[in-house]
């Protein structure tokens, strides 16, 4: 039971980590997409 609930706790943290990447790499891509709009308008 014990190293069942460890092992989830990894899982989960893995999980929330690979998010946590991949949110951060979606604002990335936005502020640099709303960057090169500016850019285009001015």
């Amino acid at each position: 039971m014990n190293v069942y609930y460890l092992r989830s706790i990894v899982v989960y943290s893995g999980w929330l980590t690979l998010l946590d990447s991949l949110f951060k790499l979606a604002i990335d891509m936005a502020i640099s997409n709303i960057v090169n709009k500016q850019g285009y308008d001015y």
